[in-house]
């Protein structure tokens, strides 16, 4: 695959959604901890993982259902 093909079809893994990294520094800029996250992951109420090919994302449809149930202060 030529460098063009592979800059493709990053950004369109990148218009579905966030690599799992990066979705953790958004959340933590939310001001929710890396270790609540996890803790929600583990608990099954955290935002749903999707594999795409090796890469772990979280796809925005997936994030904002989930940022909607999340409890209002």
């Amino acid at each position: 695959m030529d460098k063009q093909a592979k800059s493709n079809t990053g950004d369109a893994i990148e218009a579905l959604g966030w690599p799992v990294n990066a979705f953790i520094k958004e959340a933590l800029a939310g001001g929710i901890s890396r270790a609540a996250l996890y803790s929600m992951w583990h608990r099954g109420e955290g935002p749903r993982r999707t594999r795409l090919g090796r890469r772990v994302m979280i796809l925005k449809s997936d994030a904002e259902e989930w940022l909607t149930k999340l409890p209002k202060e």
